[in-house]
This record gives structure tokens, C-alpha cells and sequence, in this order.
């Protein structure tokens, strides 16, 4: 596992590899971040910031993530003295990424429509008179499809990647005989590679936080705050794509 944080510096083009996705990871926090708090410094989602955040979600996190998979992809665990990382391609990774969206639609949306009905009940049961017995359950259901979703995907995402990055299909995270077959090889490695993960994942997610946190204050700290927590989020990317490759070995 240590072998993430360095694994990179293999590459002898990582940096200007890492300055060219760290680049655009910039500009994609100061997008979102644009998107949501407008000019003045709060959250405000109008219309027009809507819009704005809706593209970025779509096209912007697609690339990103397009990026992600092309870096598992090209990552060999086996050959430990040269790492020879993909080259940042809009182009190509945005249709990787669109892909992986999808297949994440695709799987999700149908639990949703479920989380949905649920919460639909629960929350008009008193204006359409609905049975004590028929809001309770709901509500129940309601709490245990979240749950299940959530941990599920807490559990199961990693093999969910590793499966769609073999196969590039849209269907990918429907193949739970080889979603289950994968984890099941080494339990307790790829435990302990869904614990790094989901760490690395509340990482990244936390110094967004603080960029967004900080947009209100004065446009150089905002701009150097966004500078520093884009970096990271580079660096630990790199280092997520490590430990999700680990599992197709």
C-alpha cells in the first residue's frame, strides 16, 4: 500500500503529467465552486448557477473521471521499476468518463425511483389519509434502501470500477457474479483497499470543502486556497487510481 504515494514518480513525464490534470482540477474547483456561490460568496443556486453546475457535474467530473480509469488502466502492479502513466486527453477521457457515468445511471437511477416512491408516501400520508401501517412501513423501507445503497456502494465500488475498466460497459455494474467473484479472491486485501479508498474519497471531498468554505473571503486567499486544495486532490487521485488497480491483481 505504500506504494501508492510513490508509484508515480516512476513515470519519468509525471510532473508535466500531474501540472496538466492538476490544471484542469483547478479550474474545475473554481468552476463548481463559481457555480454555486456566484459572485458574493454564498451558496445560491439560480437558475443560471444551475445550469452551470449541471455542465461541470456532466462534462467536467466526466472528464475527471474518464482520467481516473485511464490511469488504472495503464497501472501494472507486477512491474515494479517503470510506471508509464496515460497523457491528460479531454477528448478521450471525457468519453471514458460520460461512459462510467452512465453505467453508474443506469444502476442507480432505478434505486432512486425506489427511494423515491417511499419518500413520496411518507411525506404525503397525512394530505391523502394513507393507513398507520402503510406510512410506518414505508418510512422503514424508505431509511433501509438508503442504508443498503450507501453501503453498498462503500463496499462495492472499487470492484465496481476494476469490472468496468476490463469491460467498458455500460452494464458493467450489473455484473455482480464478477463483482462478487473479485472481491471474494482476497477478502481481507481488498478490504482493507475499500477502507483506503472510501479515506482517500472523504480526503478529497473535504478539501473541496474547504476551497468552497473559503470563497467567501478575498479573491487572492480564495485563489490560493483553491491552488493548494487542487493540488492535493491531484496527488490523491494519482494515489486512489493505485489502490483501486490493486484489486485486479
Amino acid at each position: 500500500m505504500k506504494k501508492a504515494f510513490n508509484y508515480m514518480f516512476l513515470d519519468n513525464h509525471f510532473f508535466k503529467k500531474f501540472i496538466t490534470f492538476f490544471v484542469y482540477v483547478f479550474i474545475l474547483v473554481y468552476c463548481s465552486n463559481f457555480s454555486l456561490t456566484g459572485c458574493n460568496g454564498t451558496i445560491s443556486l439560480n437558475f443560471f448557477n444551475g445550469i452551470i453546475l449541471m455542465l461541470i457535474f456532466l462534462l467536467g467530473y466526466s472528464i475527471f473521471e474518464g482520467y481516473k480509469i485511464a490511469i488504472i488502466k495503464s497501472i501494472d502492479i507486477e512491474k515494479d521499476k517503470y510506471t508509464i502513466l496515460p497523457v491528460f486527453n479531454i477528448k478521450k477521457d471525457l468519453e471514458i468518463g460520460i461512459k462510467y457515468l452512465i453505467s453508474f445511471l443506469i444502476f442507480s437511477i432505478p434505486i432512486f425511483c425506489i427511494i423515491g416512491a417511499f419518500g413520496f408516501i411518507v411525506g404525503f400520508a397525512p394530505m391523502l389519509n394513507m393507513p398507520t401501517f402503510l406510512t410506518n412501513t414505508s418510512c422503514i423501507l424508505l431509511f433501509l434502501s438508503v442504508f443498503v445503497y450507501i453501503v453498498y456502494f462503500i463496499c462495492f465500488l472499487p470492484a465496481n470500477i476494476i469490472i468496468f475498466t476490463k469491460t467498458n460497459c455500460i452494464w458493467s455494474f450489473y455484473k455482480f457474479e464478477e463483482i462478487f467473484k473479485l472481491v471474494s479472491i482476497n477478502k481481507k486485501e481488498y478490504i482493507k483497499t475499500t477502507i483506503m479508498f472510501f479515506i482517500l474519497g472523504i480526503a478529497i471531498e473535504e478539501c473541496y470543502r474547504v476551497s468552497l468554505i473559503l470563497n467567501s473571503q478575498s479573491i487572492i486567499l480564495f485563489l490560493l486556497i483553491s491552488f493548494l486544495m487542487a493540488g492535493i486532490i491531484t496527488y490523491l487521485t494519482f494515489v486512489g487510481c493505485y489502490v483501486v488497480a490493486r484489486i485486479k491483481q
